[in-house]
């Protein structure tokens, strides 16, 4: 992973936003696969994100952000603000922590608008 910056500009951080949609979106995640490095970033403040398009087990298939920070859990205000940046519109579904109970997890419809 590259090294990680002090600080993004705004600009900079839209366009990190704007990567890991589009790489969402052209390499969707099957269940059973190992997540490739294009779907991480780490951000300034110790947070690293990682963002998927998870394939359909059912239904419908669902955007996945999980959100963790290097020192501590998340915080609500901190999680919002990153789920804005990705343009969430509507229903967002937080799961229970699966191994790491510091690292939050997102999901929500692929058909719901996203910053593109």
């Amino acid at each position: 992973m590259a090294k990680i910056k002090k600080e993004y500009s705004l600009e900079e951080t839209n366009q990190e936003i704007r990567d890991l949609i589009k790489a969402a979106d052209t390499y969707p995640r099957r269940p059973d696969e190992i997540l490739n490095k294009r779907h991480w970033r780490e951000f300034p403040g110790g947070f690293r994100v990682c963002f998927t398009r998870d394939e359909a087990e059912a239904e419908k298939e669902m955007y996945h952000l999980s959100i963790s920070n290097s020192t501590r859990k998340v915080k609500d205000l901190e999680a919002i603000a990153i789920l804005d940046l990705f343009g969430v519109k509507g229903e967002v579904y937080e799961t229970p922590p699966y191994m790491n109970p510091n690292v939050r997890h997102f999901l929500w419809e692929c058909n719901k608008s996203l910053v593109h």
